[in-house]
């Protein structure tokens, strides 16, 4: 049979539009097969499982190391190789078209040893920053897919191709009336919403600023009511907080259809990551977004820097900093935001 190899893993924002691209090419090839290389990672398995009927999922014990632990070189040197023997195993085995990935170090192993078998590697990064390992692929790669034009100076080495972002099939179905989704959730038809989205892993900083929020939400407004993706690292009782406010709310850690909370809501808050913003526009939904800022990376910030040039009327920035010091620049917005729907 004819097979696709994917490899990405560590987030959604890896894996969702990489299950996109799988299922796209499988549309275009009904008797090929596709390989799905991630890490072993809790989310990773959880969305992978889901997707079964699409995929061979292959799961590899690779992740990547801080440069202040040296003391882990050995065991990511060793990891590295044992992945490695993995992907040659598993490679050999099939004829690959072409080996695919969106991100993550548990593309290097996979994607090195397919260069070593002579398989086309293909490498698209979907955020305005491209990350380590999308970097360092792209000298071994045979395309390189771009979604915001200016990361064309990451990879002056090699032209690239701007292509949409990979949006789940799911999101482009025609959904159901914004009515009768906000039942089905069980909310109240008629009331302003609000979506919380902290990314697949959830988000501290953006749930911890809704607290602060809601003291004021509480008293100001009747009539709202929130659709709170969590996280499954909070382990807060928000139903019981939203119950104490009199605030109608769907909370939950992870959520799969996604065009549903979509088309539901009015108003989205968000990290910056390309697959929330590209999907917020895609809906037409006017976007808080705020960007995780790291010592490791802060390409979120170029992300929503990027999308609020082209689209000003949707999505709206908010630096993490500035919020850390002053909580009421969200209120501010939201106000602005609820007051012109």
């Amino acid at each position: 049979k004819p097979t696709l190899c994917v490899v990405a893993g560590h987030s959604g924002g890896h894996i969702l539009p990489a299950l996109t691209l799988a299922q796209t090419w499988q549309h275009s090839n009904p008797k090929g097969q596709c390989l799905f290389f991630s890490t072993d990672k809790k989310l990773d398995k959880h969305i992978l499982h889901n997707n079964k009927k699409y995929i061979t999922h292959i799961p590899l014990t690779f992740h990547s190391i801080s440069l202040k632990r040296c003391w882990q070189f050995p065991i990511f040197v060793w990891s590295f190789i044992r992945s490695c023997t993995q992907s040659y195993q598993s490679l050999s085995q099939y004829k690959i078209e072409k080996v695919i990935t969106t991100g993550g170090y548990v593309s290097l192993p996979v994607c090195i040893t397919a260069k070593l078998l002579g398989i086309p590697i293909e490498v698209y990064e979907l955020n305005a920053v491209p990350g380590k390992a999308i970097r360092i692929l792209s000298y071994i790669a045979k395309k390189i897919y771009i979604c915001f034009p200016q990361t064309q100076q990451y990879f002056s080495h090699k032209n690239c191709i701007v292509a949409a972002y990979p949006l789940q099939p799911s999101l482009q179905k025609q959904p159901s009336t914004k009515k009768i989704t906000r039942i089905s959730l069980g909310l109240k038809p008629s009331y302003t919403t609000i979506l919380i989205l902290g990314g697949s892993q959830g988000s501290l900083f953006i749930n911890n600023l809704i607290k602060i929020w809601l003291t004021h939400a509480s008293k100001a407004y009747q009539t709202i009511q929130i659709i709170h993706q969590t996280g499954t690292i909070d382990t807060t009782n928000w139903n019981k907080i939203y119950t104490s406010y009199k605030i109608p709310a769907c909370v939950f850690p992870f959520y799969d259809t996604m065009h549903q909370l979509y088309c539901a809501t009015d108003i989205i808050i968000n990290r910056s990551g390309s697959g929330s913003l590209f999907e917020a526009v895609h809906y037409k939904k006017p976007c808080i977004t705020i960007p995780l800022e790291s010592g490791a990376s802060n390409h979120q910030i170029a992300n929503a820097l990027a999308l609020a040039k082209y689209y000003p009327t949707l999505v709206y920035p908010l630096r993490q900093q500035e919020l850390a010091q002053n909580a009421s620049l969200l209120n501010d917005k939201l106000h602005a935001l609820i007051t012109n729907l």
